[in-house]
């Protein structure tokens, strides 16, 4: 006669199917237990690039303080731009001044990767001296009050963060910023731009542009005195009037007697600090 007794639980972990044979003895089976999981290290630790960032020179991608062992990849970049090839040192371009470079590394057996900080700007030549920027700069949009002007780059030569000076006449107005909007200030002035790039020497200007009011036709006539001018509506019909304070970078200081007389068009008008007071109709 032969029993058969099943144990419960986990089948793979500890089921014994125990059976009793009455005349010949006892048998024992187990099951194995299974192989641990095995799961991908992530890399851990630091790389960093020493040497000189300028053109011509090695730089060389430092990996004793990364984590773990087995081959390393290496991966350059200018910017964003993949570059090099897969060694622990790169060689310096004329494409990569005005920017910065990265390393990125991985290692066999492990998961992820580990990026360098972005060296300093890349300059160029042994002396350090930065190559000189090329291209042109121009200036969209409307010049007139209230309007906004934008920087076209598209020409200007290298890379790396750019920087802009926006004047009227000599005098420096605006931000730091590819963007101006005209004031009343600028009408009767021209406006440009002066733009510099970092990792490169000198800089490039605009052309001028002549700023207008809302309505042109305005007409501006020289006092005696020669510092100052006075205004009338001169052929202007726009509704909208905006004189302004500075004409060919002297005062705007008097409103011509009758100067706007009869100008039934006008809807407003906006006027600086000028000493006499018109008269319209």
């Amino acid at each position: 006669m032969k029993n058969t007794f099943k144990a419960q639980g986990s089948l793979c972990a500890h089921i014994f199917a125990i059976a009793f044979v009455a005349i010949i003895g006892l048998a024992i089976t187990a099951c194995p237990e299974p192989e641990p999981e095995t799961k991908t290290p992530t890399l851990t630790g630091t790389v960093n690039i020493s040497g000189t960032t300028q053109v011509g020179q090695t730089l060389t991608a430092n990996t004793g303080s990364l984590g773990g062992n087995g081959i390393i990849t290496y991966h350059w970049k200018r910017g964003t731009t993949d570059i090099g090839t897969n060694s622990s040192t790169y060689v310096v371009q004329t494409a990569d001044v005005g920017s910065t470079i990265t390393v990125t590394v991985t290692r066999s057996g492990y998961s992820g990767s580990v990026t360098s900080s972005p060296t300093a700007i890349v300059t160029s030549g042994s002396n350090g001296s930065d190559p000189t920027l090329t291209g042109t700069v121009s200036i969209t949009g409307s010049a007139q009050v209230g309007q906004t002007l934008t920087v076209n780059t598209n020409s200007l030569g290298g890379s790396g963060t750019i920087t802009y000076l926006w004047k009227r006449g000599s005098t420096n107005i605006g931000s730091n910023s590819n963007t101006y909007t005209v004031q009343a200030a600028d009408v009767g002035s021209t406006i440009t731009v002066t733009v510099t790039r970092s990792g490169y020497s000198s800089s490039i200007t605009s052309n001028p542009i002549a700023v207008i009011t809302e309505g042109p036709g305005l007409a501006f006539t020289l006092l005696p005195n020669g510092t100052a001018y006075s205004v009338s509506k001169g052929t202007s019909t726009a509704a909208i009037v905006v004189i302004p304070a500075v004409y060919n970078e002297k005062p705007v200081t008097t409103i011509a007697d009758s100067g706007f007389y009869n100008y039934t068009n006008m809807m407003s008008i906006t006027i600086p600090d000028i000493r006499k007071t018109a008269r319209f109709t």
